[in-house]
């Protein structure tokens, strides 16, 4: 059945706001879980860390949380996805796991440490806490949370896509040129930090961001892309890129692909179509992999 990115795009719109306005206008939370302080005016931080151990436990619980959300969704996604289970995907997708795990472990204690350390000295540190956040203001904070992602997402990973950095980094994740859903977070822990917390950290210099509504976006994003590498639903065809390395640079969309002409073009570069759906030539392909694996 096909899917209506437009219906899709309507119920994801209409949860990020739901979540986002909802929780914003929350003056106490009236949650308690042992060791983590949740501030009571999330208008101005979503999370209370002012020493090691309100760290330590922070990292801890926002920690098991994305894990959970790692393994279940990816696990979902790899279930349902009609790719055959050979022995190589089967063996590539541990890899992926162990390698998402350990990148999810920089990406969450980074993050953390960001709340910690620097969130307070950001230019627009709670200004929702003296300014209301409408349907206006929360139109606005989705704009400029995906602009300055996309776009700092596009130029690092150009960067890259350089040969020292492609040797040492970035290679890591190209190795799947095929990968699961669990290929989201498969990267170098250099990567991780830098498109991960540091992409999603960028709009804060520019624009005010409710914290409630950032963290939103953020967890949003991080289903996004684990959809993009599973390759069923993705809009911005990120698949493609791990085909070609050197299309679609994006995140978000290819807004910049296109200016740059980086855009993956059916015409100039053939349409794709994945190893298993390639005729006898594609079948013969996995059958040597899977004969290869059984061999060792």
């Amino acid at each position: 059945m096909a899917i209506n990115k437009r219906k899709v795009f309507q119920v994801v719109f209409s949860l990020c706001f739901m979540i986002g306005t909802t929780l914003a206008h929350f003056t106490e939370l009236p949650i308690k879980i042992p060791g983590l302080k949740i501030p009571s005016n999330p208008s101005v931080r979503v999370l209370d860390i002012e020493t090691f151990e309100d760290w330590a436990w922070a990292s801890f619980y926002v920690g098991i949380f994305y894990v959970f959300k790692f393994l279940l969704v990816g696990g979902l996604l790899e279930i349902t996805n009609p790719i055959p289970k050979t022995l190589y995907r089967t063996k590539m997708m541990k890899k992926q796991i162990y390698m998402g795990l350990w990148a999810l472990f920089f990406v969450i204690t980074t993050t953390t440490l960001f709340f910690w350390k620097v969130e307070k000295f950001m230019p627009y540190y709670g200004y929702y806490e003296t300014h209301s956040f409408g349907i206006k203001e929360f139109l606005l904070n989705i704009i400029v949370y995906m602009f300055c992602f996309d776009t700092w997402f596009w130029f690092t990973h150009i960067l890259f896509h350089h040969p020292f950095l492609w040797k040492h980094v970035h290679v890591f994740h190209h190795q799947f040129v095929e990968p699961t859903a669990f290929g989201q977070d498969a990267v170098h822990p250099l990567e991780a930090i830098v498109q991960g917390p540091f992409g999603h950290f960028m709009c804060t210099l520019f624009y005010p961001m409710h914290p409630v509504a950032h963290s939103v976006f953020g967890l949003l994003t991080s289903f996004f892309a684990i959809f993009a590498h599973d390759g069923r639903w993705d809009p911005n065809f990120h698949i493609a890129h791990h085909h070609y390395n050197d299309v679609n640079f994006g995140l978000y969309w290819g807004f910049w692909d296109k200016i740059f002409g980086t855009r993956y073009n059916p015409t100039k570069h053939g349409v794709y179509k994945p190893t298993w759906e390639r005729n006898d030539q594609g079948l013969s392909l996995l059958k040597n992999i899977e004969n290869k694996e059984r061999s060792k």
